[in-house]
């Protein structure tokens, strides 16, 4: 195997090979070879005389002083390089550096004038870059000194340098929302902007326990830049309704266990029959029972009796509660095609920030006190609190300010509700009579009894406050016209 000689301590080492192999050296071997140290090839005698080869000796020679460095990518570390000059002649050098550190090495001042007989010296300041484009590890780099006069005059010696590790994940999930009856697919795009791998877990849960989710089985390796994980989502459709909103998180963590980064998305489950159906057939059979009524009594019910609504039951999309003060059951709500309604029947009595009431978020429904309030649309429910002079107080099983009248300088939405619904819409219910019917985490369908109509709160008398907003949490900067928005849902306000 071809070989050749260390220029410094004269080790063999392979041809090709860029530093000596010899600890103590590492001189740099990139200059032109020596001969091969190879057998000579058999001469034929001669009388000549045979010349002898003159002695090479180095004329320069160069030190690191650190020959093992350590620094962070984004930081900055420096050495000393001395340059002796052992020749006869002035010269002028310049020095740089080759290896896997050059491009973020500089040496200060690059070039130098050295007399004979006499040493000096220079920085070399190294600088990775906060990149996935810096190595990270053990890279070896070499000094070279070279004569700027005289073209075979030159030297060189190598050392080691150590580039630490950096974490730098980011995750996204597309689409945010789906909606699928039976599984969904969602792309998990991770994003390593550090130098080096990274061994990561990704792990998803929902609070409501009705997700099941297909995730990689094992550890995925991330080198610097981007990779797309699928995540299958599953679910239970219901039989009817207009279809369950569940969040869910997905997080990515280290091998250690720690959670590096994660995201969340929303999926919507429909239902098997669609929530327009059930209402169609509802309303045939209501029809049919009152066709087959009008046959066996003859006698035609009073105007006055129909207004009222006591002869069929109560009126739909609304009613007084059953005596005991409980929220009514088994009353029919009109529900559109988009799996909206109304919340409670009766006229609107101040309008979404009018010119009177330019703060006003919502609309104020008329209806008397214990008419039932039912949820505008599925969705889950995110807020039941009493909301008084600026405070909110959770129920607590104890009598609360919300349970009385209030009054317009008391301040505050009283009893009231808040329902995340699909897309992220939040609807909100105020001013309910007593102790909404439903808690924080259960999931409603459009048409369900949530409470009672009543003055709580900064209210005049019984009526409900009716709000929606586009976003959640919600607030006054993505509150919607109800109006609009439910009648751009077949639901006329």
């Amino acid at each position: 195997m071809s070989s050749q000689p260390c220029r410094r301590c004269g080790t063999l080492n392979l041809v090709g090979a860029e530093f000596c192999v010899t600890d103590q050296c590492r001189a740099y071997l990139g200059w032109d070879p020596l001969p091969e140290a190879t057998a000579p090839a058999p001469q034929q005698p001669s009388s000549a005389p045979t010349a002898r080869p003159a002695k090479a000796t180095p004329s320069l020679r160069v030190e690191i002083a650190d020959l093992s460095l350590t620094v962070e990518p984004g930081e900055s570390i420096a050495t000393t390089l001395t340059v002796q000059h052992l020749g006869q002649r002035v010269e002028e050098v310049a020095i740089d550096v080759v290896g896997a550190v050059a491009s973020f090495s500089t040496v200060d001042p690059p070039t130098l004038k050295i007399y004979p007989g006499t040493t000096t010296t220079c920085t070399l300041r190294v600088s990775p870059p906060r990149t996935s484009t810096c190595p990270a590890g053990h890279l070896g780099y070499a000094v070279r000194v070279r004569s700027r006069l005289h073209d075979r005059v030159a030297a060189s010696a190598g050392a080691n340098m150590t580039i630490g590790t950096y974490t730098d994940l980011t995750a996204e999930l597309v689409p945010p929302a789906a909606r699928k009856r039976l599984r969904s697919v969602h792309h998990l795009t991770l994003t390593n902007n550090g130098n080096g791998v990274q061994r990561v877990h990704v792990t998803a849960v929902d609070r409501a326990h009705g997700l099941r989710f297909d995730l990689p089985s094992s550890a995925i390796d991330l080198p610097p830049g981007r990779i797309t994980v699928p995540v299958g989502v599953r679910a239970r459709p219901a039989l009817t309704g207009s279809g369950a909103l569940q969040p869910f998180e997905v997080a990515v963590s280290s091998a250690e266990g720690a959670t590096l980064v994660h995201t969340a998305a929303t999926r919507t489950t429909p239902p098997w029959l669609p929530s327009w159906l059930f209402a169609a057939l509802t309303v045939l059979a209501l029809v049919g029972g009152v066709v087959g009524l009008s046959k066996l009594i003859p006698t035609p019910v009073s105007a006055n009796t129909a207004q009222s609504g006591t002869a069929a039951g109560p009126p739909i999309g609304g009613g007084k509660a059953p005596a005991g003060g409980g929220v009514a059951r088994g009353n029919l709500t009109a529900i559109s095609r988009s799996g909206w309604t109304r919340p409670v029947p009766g006229p609107i009595v101040s309008g979404f920030r009018s010119t009177e009431r330019p703060g006003h978020d919502g609309l104020d429904i008329s209806a008397p006190k214990g008419t039932v309030i039912r949820a505008a649309s599925a969705g889950v429910v995110v807020t039941v609190l009493c909301n008084v002079s600026g405070s909110s107080v959770a129920p607590n099983g104890t009598t609360l300010p919300c349970d009385f009248d209030g009054n317009p300088g008391l301040g505050g939405c009283g009893w009231y509700v808040q329902i995340r619904h699909a897309d992220n819409i939040v609807s909100r219910y105020c001013h309910m009579v007593q102790q909404p019917a439903v808690q924080v985490g259960q999931t409603v369908v459009a048409g369900q009894p949530i409470g009672l109509v009543g003055s709580s709160g900064n209210s005049s008398g019984p009526h409900l406050h009716f709000e929606i907003h586009l976003g959640f949490p919600a607030n006054e900067g993505n509150a919607l016209e109800p109006k609009e928005f439910m009648a751009a849902r077949g639901v006329a306000m």
